[in-house]
């Protein structure tokens, strides 16, 4: 995946991608985050400036469509994980695969590998604030 921030272009295994200023804007903020989970208010604020009703929704529709566009390239729609309750996470078509997750028990309210993403996310947080 290669971004030109600037000029807003963008291209997936060096086939140019078409998108719109916020489906670059949200592909962007992904992909320079790669492998961190981007909560739904951050990539609210990376497409739209702020958050405001019905906000999660745009994000899943803008989600969706980018997703479409990279099915189209050799990157795939794959490459956009998405992370329960939290937000999505770009993974590198070179990044392994996310390990299958264990069934979680019966008393158990995680969502299989979300739990792990959702750990790591706060960790990296917690990082981050330092």
């Amino acid at each position: 995946m290669r971004l030109d921030s600037p000029q807003q272009h963008a291209w997936a295994a060096g086939v140019p991608l078409p998108l719109s200023r916020t489906e670059f804007r949200v592909l962007d903020r992904l992909v320079r985050h790669t492998g961190a989970v981007q909560h739904f208010g951050t990539l609210l604020e990376a497409g739209w400036g702020a958050a405001s009703p019905g906000a999660r929704d745009r994000v899943k529709f803008t989600v969706s469509r980018l997703r479409g566009k990279l099915d189209a390239t050799p990157v795939g729609g794959g490459s956009i994980v998405s992370v329960r309750g939290m937000g999505y996470l770009y993974r590198s078509p070179t990044t392994p695969a996310l390990p299958p997750s264990p069934k979680p028990a019966a008393a158990s309210t995680s969502y299989g590998h979300t739990r792990a993403l959702h750990d790591g996310s706060r960790a990296q947080n917690r990082a981050e604030e330092r």
